[in-house]
């Protein structure tokens, strides 16, 4: 059965990205977990076809313009934070 229209799948990240000073990938300056291909597109520039290739690497492919990137792809759960109230329900923020 198809997703719904408009239907996010936001309860888990799905891409890890680690940003280099450098294409040999010595000094980490940035690893964040990201949600959706559309997050990665707007904060760092890629496009659909570099995502795949910095998930399927080919060699020498996509190394000239992304080589201080690393893309992963994990499924690590987004956890929210519960808080009970002194009435007894509970609010999740």
């Amino acid at each position: 059965m198809p997703r719904k229209a408009g239907c996010e799948n936001l309860t888990h990240y799905h891409y890890l990205i680690k940003k280099y000073n450098n294409n040999d990938k010595e000094n980490l300056l940035e690893s964040r977990y990201i949600t959706t291909q559309k997050e990665l597109i707007e904060k760092y520039g890629l496009n659909r076809s570099a995502i795949y290739y910095l998930l399927n690497p080919v060699e020498g492919r996509i190394k000239r313009k992304f080589g201080n990137i690393e893309l992963m792809k994990v499924l690590e759960p987004i956890y929210n934070r519960v808080e009970i109230l002194n009435n007894g329900l509970i609010k999740s923020t």
